[in-house]
């Protein structure tokens, strides 16, 4: 929707200066969405008004612009919504009608000057017509969204999809610029002098994380994947091992080729295939290690939910959240997430061939995930024992400083005792060369 502040309400004289059409405050938004609260009052100017309005567009869907219809004597805005097919929403919660005060709808609530209506976006695509509330469609093509600018007046757009070769190019360099990266990390960390000794920033040197990551990512590298057809090996593609133990592309013809001549099967190599014999069962995310996964996975359904999930008759593989069916933790199927939207019980048949970058993805996510990764959770324990040995520390320091005190106060009041002998054994000295003068 689009509307347009009109007659003498919606009219400004300029930009900045206080507009003194009253005050107000009102909810915006458009129906059925979320709102925020928009004010204004005599010594607002247009440019305050419309910068409040849009410095809550990611909320409200709703942003205002400023245009001049007679060449700068005098300004109005336009109201826009950025959904199609929804209404604005507005309610007055203080003062006057701020619509009206603003020249967007008169006393009656009816708009001033609409200048396009709520509608629905409407495409035909190969044919088949499709109605939908966003300009954005992204579910037409796997990997493709469109966003709809303009009506084409039954005009038809022919629109070619090329595959971005040169894009593909550059992150398969990437991602063995990132290997080699970290096999010099690694390497660094591994560094012992003829001596034994540990060298100099070796401050990983045996840490069974690193280790791990290095092993695991190394060993992908040289995996077979089970492709439809086509790349099997990242040798296949050119890319090799060199002398140093790391990766290049050893035959730069091979992987220019397979881009521009075999893109399918470079893609088969480098993402998770999967095949599932029911429409009504979806793979919503896969965050599996597991190379290879194929099962038939028994799904019980008493009509209003799942109550049972097993593979071979062993119930413990998987967890049930609703229509959503998660691989068990420390199982082959961890990090395996499906959907069921389905009401009656069933078999569903599943495939999953991982890819390397699926794989890798996966594999890496162990690691470095900022919430479970073992990176963050080793360095949140080791923040932890840093904690404690500073407590221990202080603990130390607060007892030896106790302990110190105490032999100051005791020695103090030996140092006073032998003060007050010495001054007696003088008295007595005293007396005694007292008694032998007389």
């Amino acid at each position: 929707q689009k509307v347009l502040s009109d007659g003498a309400n919606g009219t400004f004289a300029d930009i900045t200066s206080a507009a003194g059409k009253g005050s107000a405050t009102f909810e915006l938004g458009l129906v059925g969405g979320p709102t925020e609260t928009i004010s204004f009052d005599n010594s607002s100017s247009l440019k305050d008004i419309v910068d409040s309005i849009n410095a809550v567009t990611a909320t409200t869907n709703v942003s205002a612009s400023i245009i001049s219809l007679d060449g700068g004597a005098s300004y109005q805005f336009v109201l826009e919504g950025t959904e199609a097919g929804a209404d604005f929403q507005f309610v007055d919660t203080s003062g006057d009608d701020g619509f009206e005060l603003l020249g967007i709808t008169d006393a009656g609530d009816a708009y001033v000057n609409e200048l396009q209506p709520a509608t629905q976006s409407q495409i035909t695509f190969e044919g088949i017509p499709i109605t939908q509330n966003s300009n954005t469609y992204d579910s037409l093509i796997q990997g493709v969204e469109f966003t709809v600018k303009n009506e084409t007046a039954g005009n038809t757009l022919n629109i070619s999809i090329a595959n971005d070769v040169a894009l593909v190019r550059e992150q398969i360099e990437g991602f063995i610029e990132a290997y080699n990266a970290l096999r010099d990390f690694v390497i660094q960390n591994q560094q012992v002098s003829t001596a034994g000794v540990v060298a100099e920033g070796a401050e990983l040197f045996s840490d069974s994380i690193l280790e791990g990551l290095s092993r695991e990512v190394q060993g992908l590298v040289g995996t077979n994947f089970t492709t439809a057809a086509g790349f099997e090996t990242l040798r296949e593609l050119g890319i090799e091992f060199d002398t140093a133990n790391k990766l290049s592309i050893e035959d730069t013809t091979k992987l220019d080729d397979a881009l521009l001549n075999n893109f399918q099967s470079v893609r088969q190599l480098f993402e998770t295939q999967s095949s599932i014999d029911n429409s009504e069962l979806r793979i919503q995310a896969n965050k599996s290690v597991t190379e290879s996964l194929n099962f038939a996975l028994d799904i019980t359904h008493d009509g209003s939910s799942i109550t049972s999930v097993s593979v071979g008759g062993d119930t413990s593989l998987f967890t049930i959240a609703g229509n959503t069916i998660k691989g068990a933790v420390g199982s082959i199927y961890e990090g395996l997430s499906l959907a069921y939207v389905g009401n009656t019980s069933t078999t569903v048949n599943i495939d999953i061939q991982a890819g390397f970058a699926d794989l890798l993805n996966s594999k890496v996510d162990r690691y470095a995930n900022s919430v479970t990764g073992s990176i963050i959770v080793e360095s949140l324990r080791l923040e932890d024992r840093n904690g404690e040995l500073n407590q221990e520390i202080d603990d130390i320091v607060t007892r030896a400083e106790k302990y110190r005190d105490a032999e100051i106060d005791r020695l103090a009041r030996l140092e006073a005792e032998i003060s007050q002998a010495q001054i007696l054994i003088d008295q007595i000295k005293a007396i005694v060369g007292s008694d032998d003068d007389s």
